[in-house]
This record gives structure tokens, sequence and C-alpha cells, in this order.
């Protein structure tokens, strides 16, 4: 699901995706929370950081359950076709993970070139942290 349709609103019918419906027909719904891509403007990191936040927000507001939903993180960023630097990623995990989101994923996983690189990241997917 693109993470515009949740952010706005009015795109729904654009991309005919809906979040609550999507809920309510699968099991999970992969939203892709992907800051440098959705945004016009480039972003600094702590403008990322507060977009995500944002989203979290929305899914709140929109009563579908955050169990029910997959945060798909970007390890690369298009826009500048650099990685995204794991530190960040994790950043990204502890966040939404203090806003009650549990399923996090990421994209794209180039594990030929570790990147992101396992070690860093594999510890932030833990429910524990």
């Amino acid at each position: 699901l693109y993470a515009g349709v949740i952010t706005r609103p009015e795109s729904q019918q654009w991309f005919a995706q809906s979040l609550p419906k999507f809920a309510a027909a699968y099991d999970y719904t992969a939203i892709m929370a992907m800051p440098y891509m959705e945004n016009e403007q480039p972003l600094s990191r702590k403008e990322a950081a507060r977009w995500l936040g944002k989203l979290v927000a929305e899914v709140k507001r929109s009563n579908v359950p955050l169990d029910k939903t997959v945060f798909e993180l970007q390890a690369v960023n298009w826009r500048t076709k650099q990685p995204v630097p794991a530190e960040e990623m994790t950043d990204w995990m502890t966040l939404l993970k203090k806003e009650g989101v549990k399923n996090l994923a990421y994209y794209p996983d180039n594990f030929l070139q570790d990147q992101p690189p396992l070690k860093t990241v594999k510890p932030a997917f833990s429910v524990q942290r």
C-alpha cells in the first residue's frame, strides 16, 4: 500500500487502495513506509523520522490494528541512488516500535553486498530491544 493513500486520503481513488479495506480483506497489509520516496522535496534525516511518526499516527487514526500492518522501510534512497545508512534504518525501527508497530520489513535487501549490514539491522528487528 502506498503511504500516500494513508497520508492523503484523496489519493485512495487514484490508486484504488484503502488501508481499512485492505486490512479487512488480508491478514497483513504492507505499507511502503519510505520517506525519501514519498516526498517531493528532499528530506533531512530528522524530517524523514518525523514523516514516519506522522505515518504511524495516521494508521492509528484509521483504527486499523497495528498488528495487521507491516511497515516496509526503504534500504535505498532512490533519489540519490545511495543506501540508507543502517544506523538510520535502525533508528526508524526503534521509533516505529516505540509507537507500537510490531511488523517491520525493508526493501531492497542486497544480501550479496551485505546492504544493509545484517549485523546492524538484525538486532533492531527484535521486540526485546
